[in-house]
């Protein structure tokens, strides 16, 4: 998925203190993102549940952070990238319970 100017953008006015265009950024990236979850997440039990959670987490990782990003036009891959370490944390804290269940 190419940026587009409009996501360009509105990455720039978040940076810069626009609130709203927070709002453009997600209806402009929520099917990237899911879709970078989903590949990661499909299979596992609860996995809608578990995307919503983990949708929900890198938009507001991405909220927190966004001023560390220092090229715009990456915003898709920095963002993805975001959202696949949410993934892989979240399988991980799970083999860390079946570990403890397990002892």
């Amino acid at each position: 998925m190419v940026p587009t100017e409009k996501l360009r953008q509105a990455v720039s006015d978040y940076k810069n203190g626009d609130a709203q265009a927070f709002t453009l950024l997600y209806q402009e990236t929520d099917k990237y993102i899911y879709t970078c979850i989903y590949k990661v997440m499909q299979g596992n039990d609860n996995a809608a549940d578990i995307i919503s959670d983990i949708m929900q987490d890198t938009y507001v990782e991405v909220s927190k952070n966004i001023r560390q990003l220092e090229n715009e036009e990456c915003f898709l891959q920095w963002a993805g990238m975001i959202a696949t370490r949410k993934c892989y944390a979240y399988l991980k804290r799970g083999r860390q319970v079946m570990k403890n269940i397990r002892r």
